[in-house]
């Protein structure tokens, strides 16, 4: 279980939606966005896919800056008692 509880979509289409997978967006549709700003982490189970969005930002000059945290799991921002968050 996993995104299918927030989802009505079959996992085929969930696997193209660009709401859940942003990175898999069209150039032309990366070009339509406002620029973004990335965070990730080490242990992010969604950290591919952010690597991904940012290849895409990157090839239509939309990314202000990236930042993979070392050591950290996703959701560190939330975490409070680390100096990172």
């Amino acid at each position: 279980m996993g995104l299918e509880l927030l989802t009505t979509k079959s996992k085929e289409e969930m696997q193209t939606d660009i709401d859940i997978y942003p990175g898999r967006a069209s150039l032309v549709m990366m070009n339509k966005i406002p620029p973004v700003v990335i965070f990730t982490s080490e242990f992010d189970n969604l950290r591919r896919d952010a690597y991904l969005l940012k290849a895409q930002c990157e090839k239509v000059n939309k990314l202000l800056d990236f930042h993979d945290m070392p050591r950290m799991a996703h959701g560190y921002v939330y975490f409070g008692h680390t100096k990172e968050s």
